[in-house]
């Protein structure tokens, strides 16, 4: 059974690694998937500003039309816009209070602490910023 879920998953466009806008400087970087559920860093304007976490959804695979071409886009994992926070997804100041509201990646503590510090010396090497209080 476990071989099956894996083959569907590897056939499925997958969330973003990374996602944001140049306009807004606003970017959110994947730290933990869990599968159900992902757990992202939200910076923006160079500094940390919490924690997003999505649940995911699966959108079928669908046909559609852009300038007369038609397109196959396939099924794909997606996570919430921003119109669909507090129904798909939630955001928090500091790690802690993930953990507490979704225990799910507490067990992923030490992988997604280690993706953090990667994020923060790529602002800046020296960065003070307590997110985790």
């Amino acid at each position: 059974m476990k071989q099956k879920v894996k083959d569907f998953r590897q056939r499925l466009k997958d969330i973003p690694q990374e996602k944001g806008s140049y306009n807004a400087d606003v970017w959110i970087v994947l730290l933990c998937d869990v599968g159900e559920k992902a757990l992202y860093l939200n910076k923006s304007g160079g500094y940390f500003s919490g924690f997003e976490v999505h649940r995911i959804r699966l959108q079928p695979a669908r046909k559609c039309r852009i300038h007369g071409k038609t397109f196959s886009v396939p099924d794909r994992r997606v996570i919430a816009g921003a119109g669909d926070f507090g129904r798909y997804a939630w955001s928090y100041p500091s790690l802690k209070m993930v953990f507490r509201s979704h225990p799910e990646f507490v067990e992923h503590e030490g992988r997604i602490r280690s993706k953090l510090t990667i994020e923060r010396n790529k602002i800046d090497g020296d960065v003070k910023n307590d997110v985790d209080e």
